[in-house]
């Protein structure tokens, strides 16, 4: 098991990768120990943005991470940043709640 606070710091820097060339908003961060979850926002106009929800989670002295998004503008790059390399699924569409559930 990874200490807290190196657990800490290497989600830091996996965080600044991430970032490079995405506007994030940083907002909330869930940490249940061995897994933390950091939700941010993306803009992309005046008044929206999007979201990233980034899960970081420690698992047999690896950190395993995980990244959703509903930014198609940046989608590809945020996976590139993390991974290394460009997805060849590309963006994974979302939708709303109301439209999933036809409310």
């Amino acid at each position: 098991m990874i200490e807290n606070n190196n657990f800490r710091l290497e989600i830091l820097k996996e965080i600044r990768k991430i970032e490079k060339g995405v506007p994030i908003k940083w907002d909330r961060v869930i940490d249940i120990g061995s897994l933390v979850q950091m939700y941010g926002w993306i803009p992309y106009d005046e008044r929206r943005s999007d979201f990233i929800l980034i899960t970081f989670e420690e698992y047999n002295s690896e950190i395993a991470i995980r990244f959703t998004t509903s930014s198609i503008k940046f989608s590809k790059r945020l996976h590139s940043n993390l991974i290394g390399r460009e997805t060849e699924e590309g963006h994974t569409p979302c939708i709303s709640f109301k439209e999933y559930f036809n409310l």
